[in-house]
């Protein structure tokens, strides 16, 4: 497992959530982006205890994205 990258792409993904708005991404498109950015950080989480906070922001994330459609 290449732990940065998976890493780097669970934070670009929630970047890509914070910013959808000034780099113009459709909620359909974001939504994508971070239910791949969740199997990221969910494959990193149970093997290091760091991911946990950056596991749970990008769930919550996802939750708001949902109740947007």
């Amino acid at each position: 497992i290449d732990i940065i990258v998976l890493s780097e792409f669970a934070q670009v993904s929630y970047y890509a959530y914070e910013q959808r708005k000034i780099l113009n991404l459709a909620n359909h498109g974001v939504l994508k982006i971070l239910e791949m950015g969740k199997k990221a950080v969910d494959v990193l989480a149970p093997s290091n205890r760091i991911y946990l906070k950056q596991q749970k922001v990008i769930l919550s994330a996802l939750k708001k994205m949902k109740n947007l459609d």
